[in-house]
C-alpha cells in the first residue's frame, strides 16, 4: 500500500498529536516523580501511573494530561504530587516476613547490641527504613519484647519512616486483617493483638516503642540527626526500587547513620548493595547481615599465577547435559504443586510438613526432593540438605537444577568459591537456566569480580526471557519478574 505526500503527513500529524497529548506530558511526569523519590520507573509502573493520572486528572477537573502535568510542577500541586507518589508506592509486607532474618536479629544483632549499649550506658536505636505500613517495625518491637530484659530501663527506640503518607497513617493506627500475619506464629497475634470484629489491633506496650515519620530517603541532605548513632537499620526490598546511583548514595548515608559495629539488614536480593568497603557480610542462620567496618577495607593484593589453568577446565568434560525437570507444568493438585505455594509464601516448615504428610521419601521423585532441599536451606536444616541431595544424586544423573542447588548448600556453608563451581556446572548443564546465571552475578558481587558480574547480570537477562516461570520462582521465590529484570539492569549499566 502507498501513501500520498498529503496522506503521509497527515498520518505524521496524527502521531506527533498522539505523542504531545499522551507521551510528552506523561514522560515529564515520570521524571518529576524519579526526581522526588529517586525510584526507577519501569514499564509495569508506567502503564500504572497512566491509569492514575487519568484519574487523577478528572478528580481534579482538569480537560488534560498536560495541564494536570503542568498542575503537578507548580507550588500549588506539591500535595497532588505526594497523593500521587502515595498511590504508587504502596509497598507489600507482613510480620516477621523472611524468617531466617529475624532469627539473625534475634540471636545474633540483639544479644550484642544489648552486650554493647549495656557496656556504654546509652539507649538503644533501631530504624526500619521503608517500614510501609508499619508490619516490620512492629515485629521489631515484638522481638525485643520476648527478650527476658528490661526494655524500658535500658532505653529503647524504635524509628519507622516512609515516604508514603497513607502507609504511614495505616501504621500509626495498627489495625491489621489476617493477610499481615500470613506464614507467621499465630501465637503472636494471640498476644501482642487484640481483636476487634475482624481486624486485629496492636497492644499499647508495642504501640509506644515506635516513633513513625515521612522521611524521604532520596532527600538531598544528610538525614537528620535523630537518625544518627542508630544500633541496627533494617532497609529490606526498598534498594531494588531505585536506581543504581540514588541506590549508592542512600546506601552511603545510612552508613554515616549506624552506629560503631552497627548493623544494616537488607533483603534477600539486595545484599550486593551493601558496599564491603563499608560493611562486613556477616552469615547466621542461612541468611547475610552487613556490619559496619570499624575502618576501611584494606585493599587486597592480587597474585597473578601465569600457569593458572581455567577454574571450570575439569567440569566441561565431565557434565552431561541433562533434560531439566521443572520444564513442565506442574498439576494444581500434586502434594508438590501445594508445598510449592507455601514455599512461595515462605511458610517453609507448613511445605515441609506437608510433604512428610503426603509423600514418603521413597514416592518423591527429583522434583520434589529439589524443593525439599531448598525448604530445607531456608530453614538451615544443612544435615537434612545433604541427606536430600545424597538421595537424588543416587538416583538419577545429576540435572541442573542439583547443581544449583548444591551451590545455594556450599553458599550457605560460607564456601563462596565451592558455590560458584556447582553454579557454573549448572549454567553449563542448561544455558538458557536463569538460576545460575543471577546467583553467579550475587557470587562475583561479593567476591570483588565486578565486571565478571555484570557479564552474569547479563546473562540473567536474556535467560528471564527463555527460562520457565516456575523454576524462576523456584530459586528465587516470589519476587516478581519485573524486579529481577531491573536489578539486573540496574547492575550492568553501573
Amino acid at each position: 500500500m502507498s501513501f500520498s505526500v498529503v496522506q503521509e503527513r497527515q498520518i505524521l500529524m496524527s502521531i506527533f498529536a498522539i505523542v504531545a497529548k499522551w507521551i510528552l506530558p506523561m514522560n515529564d511526569i515520570i521524571a518529576l516523580i524519579e526526581k522526588e523519590t529517586g525510584l526507577a520507573i519501569d514499564r509495569k509502573w508506567r502503564r500504572r501511573i497512566l491509569t492514575l493520572l487519568r484519574e487523577k486528572a478528572a478528580e481534579k477537573k482538569f480537560v488534560s494530561i498536560p495541564s494536570y502535568a503542568d498542575f503537578l510542577h507548580s507550588s500549588q500541586g506539591h500535595n497532588a504530587l505526594l497523593a500521587l507518589i502515595d498511590s504508587i508506592t504502596v509497598g507489600e509486607t507482613y510480620f516477621f516476613r523472611n524468617q531466617k532474618s529475624w532469627k539473625a536479629f534475634d540471636e545474633h544483632i540483639l544479644p550484642r547490641v544489648f552486650a554493647q549499649a549495656q557496656g556504654n550506658g546509652r539507649n538503644i536505636k533501631i530504624w526500619s527504613a521503608g517500614c510501609s505500613t508499619g508490619e516490620e517495625a512492629y515485629s521489631i518491637a515484638i522481638s525485643l519484647s520476648k527478650h527476658d530484659l528490661p526494655l524500658m530501663e535500658q532505653g529503647v527506640s524504635i524509628l519507622a519512616t516512609d515516604i508514603n503518607c497513607r502507609s504511614l497513617a495505616k501504621a500509626e493506627a495498627g489495625l491489621y486483617r489476617d493477610h499481615s500475619f500470613r506464614g507467621g506464629d499465630p501465637a503472636v497475634r494471640e498476644k501482642f493483638f487484640t481483636r476487634e470484629n475482624d481486624q486485629y489491633r496492636i497492644q499499647n506496650n508495642i504501640r509506644k516503642l515506635v516513633s513513625f515519620n515521612r522521611l524521604n530517603l532520596n532527600c538531598s541532605s544528610d538525614f537528620p540527626q535523630e537518625y544518627h548513632d542508630v544500633d541496627v537499620i533494617f532497609c529490606r526490598n526498598v534498594l531494588m526500587y531505585f536506581g543504581t546511583e540514588t541506590c549508592r548514595n542512600i546506601v552511603q548515608k545510612i552508613s554515616a547513620c549506624l552506629a560503631q559495629d552497627g548493623y544494616l539488614v537488607l533483603g534477600h536480593v539486595e545484599g550486593a548493595m551493601a558496599s564491603r568497603d563499608v560493611f562486613t557480610p556477616v552469615k547466621c542462620h542461612g541468611t547475610f547481615v552487613y556490619q559496619k567496618r570499624t575502618k576501611p577495607r584494606e585493599k587486597p593484593v592480587q597474585c597473578i599465577k601465569k600457569d593458572r589453568k581455567p577454574v571450570f577446565q575439569k567440569e566441561r568434560v565431565c557434565i552431561p547435559a541433562q533434560p531439566c525437570i521443572h520444564q513442565e507444568q506442574t498439576s494444581q493438585k500434586s502434594p508438590y504443586h501445594k508445598a510449592f505455594q507455601c514455599y512461595l509464601k515462605e511458610e517453609y516448615q507448613t511445605a515441609l510438613d506437608y510433604f512428610d504428610a503426603c509423600l514418603s521419601l521413597e514416592k518423591r521423585g527429583s522434583k520434589e526432593l529439589i524443593l525439599q532441599a531448598l525448604i530445607q536451606l531456608h530453614l538451615g536444616q544443612y544435615a537434612a540438605v545433604e541427606t536430600c541431595l545424597a538421595v537424588v544424586s543416587a538416583r538419577t544423573v545429576l540435572t541442573p537444577e542439583v547443581y544449583m542447588v548444591k551451590a545455594l548448600y556450599q553458599e550457605a556453608l560460607k564456601d563462596l568459591i565451592s558455590a560458584v563451581k556447582e553454579g557454573r556446572a549448572a549454567a553449563f548443564a542448561d544455558r538458557n537456566f536463569f538460576a545460575p546465571q543471577f546467583y553467579l552475578a550475587l557470587f562475583s558481587d561479593r567476591l570483588g569480580k565486578r565486571v565478571q558480574a555484570k557479564k552474569y547480570y547479563a546473562n540473567s537477562l536474556r535467560n528471564m526471557e527463555k527460562d520457565t516461570d516456575e523454576r524462576i520462582r523456584l530459586f528465587v521465590g516470589a519476587v516478581s519478574n519485573e524486579l529481577l529484570r531491573s536489578i539486573c539492569e540496574r547492575r550492568v549499566q553501573s
